[in-house]
C-alpha cells in the first residue's frame, strides 16, 4: 500500500491511468482550494511533482483518456456571475453595480456595511477573498489574500468583518476570524477543526457559528473579542441566523438524528 497524491489535496472526484503506467491523471482540489476549483492534475508515477494540466476559474467533471493517452475527455463547467441592487420588495428595477464574469463574485456571501458599502466575495485575486465596494460599485478593495475566504457578516455597529477561514496560518481547518473594514487588525475567533456560517448577534459582542467535531455539527458561540467559546446546542444542529431582536436562533436542527 503506498499513498500517492501529495498530502495537501483535499478532494480526489476521479483518476486515469496513464497507458505506460509512468503517471496518473486525477482531478481534484489541492492546496486549500474548494470544490469550485476542481483542476485536472498530473502526478507520476512512482514518484515526482505533480502538475496542473488545467489551471483556470472553472469547475471540471468527469475524466477519461483515449488508448493512446493523447487525447483528454472531462467537462468544463463555467459560473458567471454579477452583483446587482435593488429597492426592498421590487425586482424589476435592479442594477446591475459588479461585473464578476467567472470570479464567482458574491457567491461565497455578500453584507451590506451600516455606511452603504458591500462586503463581497470574489476569485478575482485568484483564490476566495474578502472585497468591499462602495454601494454602486467602485471603490472595489481585496481586504483578505491568503487561503480560502467566505461567508462575510458586518457587525451591525461597524467595527467588524467577520468571516470564515481556511488559511496556512491555521492548517487545513476553518476557523472564524475577525478584522476591521479596512482589512486590518486580523483577529482568530475560534480554534475548531470546522467553523463556519457565522452570524452576529444584534449588540455585534458574539459570534454564533457551526463547529464540526467527531460529535456532528453543533452551534457555538464566541465573544467578538475571541477567548474560550460556548456550547450552545447538544443535538446536531448548524446554519444559524441570529433574529434581528436577539432573541432567536434559526438553524438546522437534528433533533436526535445527524446532519450531513
Amino acid at each position: 500500500l503506498k499513498t500517492m497524491a501529495p498530502p495537501n489535496f483535499k478532494v480526489i472526484a476521479r483518476l486515469a491511468w496513464l497507458p505506460d503506467s509512468s503517471g496518473f491523471l486525477l482531478l481534484g482540489t489541492d492546496g486549500i482550494g474548494t470544490a469550485l476549483t476542481q483542476q485536472v492534475s498530473l502526478l507520476p508515477y512512482p514518484d515526482g511533482e505533480v502538475r496542473r494540466i488545467t489551471n483556470d476559474l472553472n469547475l471540471y467533471f468527469g475524466l477519461s483518456l483515449t488508448a493512446d493517452a493523447r487525447t483528454l475527455s472531462t467537462v468544463q463547467h463555467s459560473v458567471i456571475s454579477n452583483i446587482w441592487v435593488a429597492p426592498p420588495g421590487d425586482p424589476s428595477r435592479a442594477v446591475q453595480i459588479k461585473s464578476g464574469g467567472s470570479n464567482f463574485e458574491g457567491t461565497g456571501g455578500l453584507a451590506w456595511t451600516p455606511d452603504g458599502r458591500i462586503v463581497y466575495s470574489s476569485m478575482a485575486g485568484g483564490s476566495h477573498d474578502i472585497w468591499i465596494m462602495n454601494g454602486n460599485g467602485s471603490g472595489q478593495k481585496q481586504l483578505t489574500s491568503e487561503g480560502v475566504n467566505l461567508r462575510a457578516k458586518v457587525t451591525p455597529d461597524g467595527r467588524y468583518i467577520v468571516f470564515e477561514s481556511m488559511t496556512s496560518l491555521s492548517g487545513k481547518e476553518s476557523n472564524i476570524w475577525r478584522m476591521d473594514l479596512d482589512g486590518g487588525n486580523l483577529t482568530k475567533l475560534t480554534s475548531g477543526n470546522s467553523d463556519g456560517y457565522p452570524s452576529i448577534t444584534p449588540d455585534s459582542r458574539w459570534v454564533v457559528y457551526t463547529s464540526k467535531s467527531s460529535q456532528d455539527w453543533r452551534l457555538w458561540k464566541v465573544s467578538i473579542d475571541g477567548g474560550i467559546a460556548e456550547q450552545l446546542t447538544d443535538q446536531p444542529a448548524r446554519n444559524a441566523l441570529v433574529s434581528s431582536d436577539g432573541k432567536f436562533i434559526f438553524c438546522e436542527y437534528g433533533s436526535g438524528s445527524s446532519l450531513r
